[in-house]
């Protein structure tokens, strides 16, 4: 009857040639070693790269919202200063037509005062 005998992964038997496919299997085990430490750095790799996107993103987000505001910001003071100037226009409008009607009532006055004198000269007179 045959004897049923376990092979290693390096085609020796159980029982014949086991240095040599201790040697074959843990070649095997090292390169198995080696492909999983490669997909961890290549997976390392991957998620750096993916936070660095995911930071630059938010960076240029951050950037555009602050550019925003900036316009915002300049497109309210414009406005202000474009009140102020109005007010300012304004104010120096009310100043010029205060000062034409404290003319005119001078010059209203000075007419008044002619007359009264002229009709004490034909009362006189």
């Amino acid at each position: 009857m045959k004897k049923i005998v376990k092979k290693w992964e390096g085609g020796a038997k159980k029982h014949g040639g086991i240095g040599k496919a201790m040697g074959v299997q843990i070649d095997k085990w090292i390169q198995r070693d080696e492909e999983q430490a490669k997909e961890a750095r290549e997976a390392e790799e991957l998620r750096q790269r993916l936070e660095q996107e995911r930071l630059a993103k938010e960076a240029k987000e951050r950037d555009r919202l602050e550019q925003e505001q900036i316009g915002r910001a300049l497109e309210l003071s414009k406005k202000q200063a474009e009140e102020l100037a109005a007010k300012k226009l304004s104010k120096e409008a009310e100043e010029q037509r205060i000062r034409l009607e404290q003319e005119q009532i001078k010059q209203a006055l000075e007419f008044s005062q002619k007359q009264v004198e002229e009709l004490e000269e034909l009362r006189l007179a």
